[in-house]
């Protein structure tokens, strides 16, 4: 496996953090839903299910939102956990520009921390999951 493919599949792990955050509960939602009873018109039971389910998946997303963090941590630079954070866990995400603009640095060096924080990443997020799929662990 390359480089290009371990950086491509973090990304992709990367993307999917806003949902897992959404699922959480732990983003910006509008504060009014209209005038929506929250139990269904169906039978008591199903409404119950379907809790049950909602929990499992909250609790869920929860436990995925954590290793996120914790992977972001464990990046050897401020400046990695600085680009990861405002490129993927942030709800407003900053441009490469604007990154580069925030760490006083040029594109070269920005694209060269990007890669290794991506590649950081990929090592720590659930101990290697991502490079376990690719089969380098």
């Amino acid at each position: 496996m390359t480089k290009k493919e371990i950086k491509n599949r973090a990304v992709e792990v990367l993307e999917k953090f806003g949902r897992y955050q959404r699922q959480a509960g732990v983003t910006f939602s509008l504060g009014s839903s209209g005038n929506f009873s929250e139990f269904p018109k169906h039978h008591p039971n199903e409404h119950f299910d379907k809790l049950a389910d909602n929990v499992a998946r909250k609790v869920s997303a929860e436990q995925e939102v954590q290793y996120y963090f914790d992977a972001i941590e464990l990046l050897s630079r401020k400046e990695f956990k600085y680009i990861l954070k405002n490129k993927f866990i942030v709800t407003d995400k900053l441009s490469n520009m604007r990154l580069q603009y925030d760490l006083q640095i040029g594109e070269t060096t920005f694209f060269s921390w990007y890669e290794k924080a991506l590649l950081e990443f990929a090592e720590a997020y659930k101990n290697g999951k991502i490079l376990a799929e690719l089969g380098l662990l």
